[in-house]
């Protein structure tokens, strides 16, 4: 089944925050009980989402303010291309499951850490998920930047578009999505990030960039 496939890629259930949820309804609160609330949709217009990422945000950086990790902390030596992956608040948002399966990591508290996250996030004003979620594309020479598309999914979602702490750009994302039918081949169906043709100037340079976005697919040619 070629749609079904199709929709599995496309899927943006959030599937590893539940030491996170787990630990924010033990604290309770408003914050709280709309996460728990929550279907767990890291849809584009999804405020929950939104408020969910918030509050995983100024845990994490609460973290990398740690004593311990003060030597991690300096500017990276590598270019912005290979920035986010030696990024401290980058690890330790991809860590931060672990941590919370330990008691005080790094000696940290992280139940009240968490708990002043939550009191921040409170009182900031409810924005979208895609709103603070967008498509970075690396700059190429003698080309306009593609469009900055609101982006679904989540680091830990079949639709994997990576997370940065701190960014509103998504610095990771599926290379390719694909669906191959091997009984018909012209019921095949693909979408990449940008599109077909590596040259800017090519009319099919990004054109195939808004139907990733929005986890679809189109017919292979």
């Amino acid at each position: 089944d070629v749609a079904g496939a199709g929709a599995v890629l496309a899927d943006v259930r959030q599937t590893a925050g539940e030491s996170l949820l787990s630990r924010i309804a033990g604290i309770g609160g408003e914050v709280a009980d709309r996460l728990a609330a929550w279907d767990r949709e890291m849809s584009t217009d999804s405020v929950e989402a939104a408020l969910f990422v918030r509050v995983r945000e100024l845990l994490v950086e609460a973290v990398c303010a740690a004593p311990v990790l003060r030597a991690l902390r300096r500017p990276t030596p590598y270019d912005d291309l290979l920035a986010p992956w030696f990024s401290l608040p980058a690890r330790v948002a991809v860590s931060l499951e672990t941590l919370l399966g330990h008691n005080r990591p790094l000696g940290l508290d992280l139940d009240a850490l968490l708990r002043d996250a939550l009191e921040e996030a409170a009182t900031e004003g409810g924005v979208t998920w895609g709103s603070r979620h967008r498509f970075a594309a690396p700059p190429q020479r003698g080309a306009g930047h593609a469009p900055p598309l609101e982006l679904p999914g989540d680091t830990h979602c079949v639709f994997a578009t990576g997370w940065l702490p701190g960014s509103e750009q998504s610095v990771r994302g599926p290379v390719a999505r694909y669906v191959w039918c091997l009984a018909d081949r012209d019921a095949s169906r693909w979408a990449l990030p940008l599109g077909a043709a590596g040259d800017p100037a090519s009319p099919h340079h990004h054109d195939q960039q808004v139907t990733w976005a929005h986890g679809g697919t189109l017919p292979v040619t």
